[in-house]
């Protein structure tokens, strides 16, 4: 809900816009590693007109000339683990963007219907599950067909968080208007609910796929991140306080950190998984609606929506040191972002040294 008071929740929201390795042994080793680029995607949805992707170079900081065009009021964004492909959900124009990452293009539109707003893909990148908010329905699209699968699988009153477990074993919701959240198992599929805090609307879960942090957007003074346990049984655990309106969460790779976007505190909390407690605020832009860790867990990318007319910013933790750079602009409402990596080199076989050949077997006669 990224807002200051409940009364403003869905309104502000909108309208604001808002090793060398042998090859047998022998004859050769790997010569190349696959390095990568790193690029943080911000989603830009500007009133009444479609949104677009804006793309900033993680190496330097600086937004690319090239924007994406998506639909209208572009809110969520999941990439495929290879890093090839973008699923951006337009929540009112009731689709689903699907972006060639390399071409920087869109490559399909998928319709679907209920404002779909927040989306996640599997980890091995064959499905993404989108909350589709008016409907209170998460709907599953298949990768390869780029085809909407199956019935949608009914949750609590306005889901808009989705996650995956690293595992794929469980997909989780945060219901925003139900205070709760809905695991889904989905070979069943099943789903169980479990409360969490006032306006759940974001959610993160640990790399072993054992607990699930939640924000919950309509609690302040103090906000709170709601913790669940998600093996065996879900079951609340407790809830860490935080700053005002935590619109957000963010797991490091590692698992030792959780990071929460407070939307009404303009900071960033840092929760140690270890204590839950809160280790650190980082003060950040001006409302911080979404974050994304890169993929080496160096540095968490905010997107800070702004206030009013004032063009909103982004804004990169150094996750060693938790401190901040000082917000970047970026010309538009950025509401969401996420982390694309993309592979600048294949690994190569090549030959080290001419083989010694190997003598013929003499048999003793």
């Amino acid at each position: 809900m990224r807002h200051d008071s409940r009364s403003s929740a869905r309104t502000l929201r909108f309208w604001t816009l808002s090793s060398a390795a042998c090859a047998g042994g022998l004859l050769s080793v790997l010569s190349a590693t696959a390095a990568a680029q790193q690029f943080a995607y911000f989603a830009h949805s500007p009133s009444g007109t479609p949104g677009a992707i804006f793309i900033v170079d993680t190496a330097t900081n600086t937004k690319k000339l090239n924007t994406i065009a998506v639909g209208d009021m572009p809110m969520a964004i999941a990439v495929t683990p290879d890093g090839t492909r973008a699923y951006v959900t337009n929540t009112s124009s009731d689709s689903v963007s699907v972006i060639d990452t390399q071409a920087e293009s869109v490559v399909a539109t998928i319709p679907l219907s209920s404002a779909p707003e927040g989306i996640a893909i599997n980890p091995a990148g064959t499905r993404a599950y989108i909350a589709q908010r008016g409907a209170g329905q998460v709907s599953v699209i298949d990768t390869a067909t780029n085809q909407v699968i199956g019935s949608p699988i009914a949750v609590g009153f306005s889901p808009i968080g989705v996650a995956v477990t690293p595992d794929g074993s469980r997909v989780v919701v945060a219901n925003s208007g139900s205070n709760t959240i809905s695991v889904i198992d989905p070979s069943g599929p099943t789903v169980v609910n479990v409360a969490v805090g006032s306006g759940p609307e974001a959610v993160a879960i640990t790399p072993d796929s054992d607990r699930a942090y939640v924000a919950n957007t309509n609690t302040f003074n103090p906000g709170t991140v709601s913790v669940v346990d998600l093996s065996p049984v879900p079951a609340f655990l407790k809830n860490i306080h935080v700053g005002n309106n935590p619109a957000a969460v963010a797991i490091t790779p590692d698992g030792s950190m959780v990071y929460a976007t407070n939307f009404g505190s303009n900071s960033v909390s840092v929760i140690d998984t270890t204590s839950d407690q809160v280790i650190a605020t980082v003060a950040v832009g001006v409302r911080p609606v979404a974050i994304a860790i890169t993929r080496d867990g160096a540095s968490a990318y905010v997107a800070n929506i702004g206030t009013g007319a004032t063009d909103g910013t982004f804004t990169v933790i150094d996750i060693a040191t938790n401190t901040a750079l000082t917000p970047i602009a970026l010309a538009g409402k950025p509401q969401a972002v996420a982390i694309v990596s993309l592979p600048t080199a294949t690994p190569t076989f090549t030959p080290t040294a001419t083989p010694t050949p190997i003598p013929p077997t003499v048999t003793a006669t």
